[in-house]
């Protein structure tokens, strides 16, 4: 949590147009999360399902965003961090993303993604039980604004994956793992 804060100064030292929290705990949320960040040219904070620390808190404060998106997480996260950053002098729309599993959490941030950018043509499917091939698509999947979709390592492939593509119109994917 606080090393996220701390890149998040370093990269954004005069703030930044959207932030986005994820679930410290939740490895596929934060996979998914990370494309959303890139897209918005914000950073990836992290928080807990019981609620956001101060640093966060006070990370989002000072960045003063016009937009956090809180993926993963409880609404009540969502909730905690428009209270906290009700007093800025413009306070931001906070957006919560969760599904009932991380496979269609990971569908909202893809259909936010696509939102954002317009067009989606390629989408990037990692099994979101093995972290690593995650982390090793994540970079190229921001750089170019490809959303992170989950499958369990074993499968079957979750209908909230196939019902993302769809929705997408993505025309090709890369299955990474």
């Amino acid at each position: 949590v606080s090393n996220a804060v701390k890149l998040s100064a370093r990269a954004y030292p005069s703030g930044a147009p959207a932030a986005v929290v994820t679930n410290a705990s939740s490895p596929g949320d934060a996979m998914a999360a990370g494309v959303l960040a890139r897209a918005y040219d914000g950073p990836l904070l992290l928080a807990s399902p019981s609620g956001a620390s101060s640093s966060v808190t006070g990370e989002l404060s000072r960045l003063q965003p016009a937009a956090v998106y809180v993926v993963g997480l409880p609404t009540a996260v969502g909730s905690q961090i428009a209270a906290a950053l009700a007093g800025l002098p413009i306070p931001p729309l906070v957006v919560t993303l969760t599904g009932n599993d991380q496979y269609q959490t990971a569908a909202l941030v893809a259909n936010q993604v696509k939102a954002k950018l317009g067009t989606v043509d390629r989408v990037v499917i990692v099994p979101g039980d093995r972290f690593a091939e995650g982390v090793v698509a994540s970079a190229v999947a921001a750089a170019n604004g490809w959303p992170i979709l989950l499958t369990p390592t074993a499968g079957p492939f979750p209908q909230a994956s196939t019902d993302a593509i769809v929705a997408l119109e993505a025309t090709f994917g890369i299955a990474v793992g």
